[in-house]
């Protein structure tokens, strides 16, 4: 009970401090100071269930609910979007058809269609933290290189963060 009440009261602060951020930025107080890099994140709500089909809806939900125009301009999918073996010739991280069929293009430019940026996740492994995926040891270069080809303004995950 005890960690299910601290698990709150980090969340409040969280959402406090963020709030507490926007403000500050929207209001000027801080000069030089750019906003954090604020969207939405597949894993917390969707784990490794997820599919193009969701990707799509929450980026509409993005832009029906006015929360891109408040700073939420990223759509970042997490673990399980990768195909589970890299491709033999480029080793490039590849979609799983399965769950994308018209590929990460199509989903980056649906998502830039909609003044919305597209993060992909990866981990500095052999295998991404769910085992879903191939991580991106030792490929690293290769990972955020494809990843940018395709769209992705954000290439983040354990121990791996890049963005632009």
């Amino acid at each position: 009970v005890l960690l299910t009440i601290m698990a709150r009261v980090a969340r409040v602060a969280a959402v406090a401090l963020l709030m507490l951020s926007a403000a500050v930025l929207s209001q000027g107080l801080i000069a030089n100071v750019s906003a954090p890099v604020m969207g939405f994140s597949t894993w917390n709500f969707f784990a490794s269930d997820i599919s193009e089909d969701i990707i799509l809806g929450v980026a509409d939900a993005l832009v029906s609910s006015g929360l891109r125009e408040k700073g939420y301009v990223f759509v970042n999918i997490d673990d399980a979007w990768g195909a589970e073996q890299r491709d033999p010739v480029t080793h490039r991280i590849v979609p799983n058809a399965q769950k994308f069929p018209r590929g990460m293009q199509f989903v980056a430019d649906y998502l830039h269609n909609r003044s919305l940026k597209l993060g992909l996740y990866t981990a500095r492994n052999t295998r991404t933290c769910g085992h879903h995926m191939p991580g991106s040891l030792g490929q690293c270069d290769i990972s955020s290189t494809s990843s940018a080809q395709t769209g992705s303004m954000w290439l983040g995950g354990k121990g791996i963060i890049r963005g632009r």
